[in-house]
């Protein structure tokens, strides 16, 4: 059992844990500052769900990991109460993280399908994992894990844009964004006047 520094964090990884038992999920505590990801997205990341396993990578500070696991435990509970985002992603006949790896190879109608459910999954999971951090009262900057989400929902919109992604976590990305996940309608477009800001501070930065 991991040893945590805020007793609020160790209740909610127990529940975590439970939760995973009892649905014989994999719990999987990576203990460097990121984890291998199989698949379309193959690569590395700080946390994941694939419905048999819930991994979080745990080596950076405690209250910058136990977002990332409320992050990804509401993914798993999107999985286990039949979420529609969760399983009209995972019931698409070609996966969205292959198609937005690689948006050349595929028609524009299905490019654009795979952004609106990978942005329904992910702004789903980002509203749950906002609702849990308040619940269980984690040690989490509010303001900060929603600037991130924001981030990390306009880099879906903005990986066709690119053929690629980029750093969503660049601080200069990240203090653009608004510090509240607005409502799902929201996400739907994304913007010229957005899309030419974002383009602007990764000419700057890359």
């Amino acid at each position: 059992m991991k040893r945590l520094n805020s007793k609020s964090h160790a209740a909610f990884l127990r529940h975590v844990r439970c939760i995973c038992d009892l649905h014989n999920i994999d719990l999987y505590l990576g203990k460097g500052e990121t984890i291998k990801e199989e698949g379309a997205q193959a690569g590395t990341c700080h946390g994941v769900f694939d419905e048999s396993t819930l991994s979080v990578a745990t080596g950076k500070e405690e209250s910058n990991w136990i977002g990332v696991l409320a992050h990804e435990y509401s993914h798993m509970i999107q999985y286990l109460t039949d979420e529609r985002v969760w399983y009209q992603e995972s019931n698409a006949k070609v996966d969205s993280c292959t198609v937005l790896s690689r948006p050349t190879l595929f028609s524009d109608l299905t490019v654009h399908e795979a952004v609106r459910m990978t942005v329904e999954v992910e702004w789903d999971a980002e509203k749950r994992a906002v609702e849990t951090i308040k619940e269980w009262d984690l040690e989490v900057d509010l303001d900060e894990y929603c600037r991130i989400a924001n981030s990390y929902l306009w880099l879906i919109h903005m990986t066709p844009e690119t053929n690629k992604g980029y750093n969503y976590l660049h601080p200069e990305i990240v203090q653009e964004q608004a510090k509240v996940i607005g409502p799902m309608d929201q996400y739907r477009v994304l913007t010229d006047q957005r899309k030419n800001r974002i383009q602007s501070i990764l000419a700057l930065i890359e």
